[in-house]
């Protein structure tokens, strides 16, 4: 079983995952999705928000745009990351499931790689 956690803003992806209110929270298994669940996080501390995002205990977020910060904190918790994803969410879950979305762990932050 595979959680998959996307922000949203509308039915897109949303710029920034540390500013996002809307969550979709995807439970799949042997590549079908099994369950659909929509949260809203609301706090102004994006620290907090990632560290709710981390006791979901999700596998996997598909993003957009991400801090360095939020990036280390996430991925010291062992969830993968795909960032720099845009676009309208279907489209980018139809790419996730159909192998061209993978998490390669070299993001750039800056000018350093992580």
């Amino acid at each position: 079983m595979e959680i998959i956690i996307v922000p949203l803003f509308g039915s897109r992806i949303s710029p920034r995952i540390d500013y996002a209110e809307h969550f979709k929270i995807l439970t799949v298994e042997n590549g079908k999705i099994q369950k659909i669940e929509f949260i809203k996080i609301i706090t102004n501390n994006r620290l907090e928000r990632i560290n709710r995002l981390i006791r979901l205990k999700p596998d996997i977020i598909i993003c957009n745009g991400i801090t360095e910060r939020c990036y280390v904190e996430l991925t010291k918790s062992n969830i993968k990351i795909i960032p720099w994803i845009q676009g309208e969410l279907e489209e980018a879950l139809q790419n996730y499931f159909s192998g061209y979305l993978r998490e390669n762990g070299k993001h750039r932050f800056g000018n350093k790689f992580n």
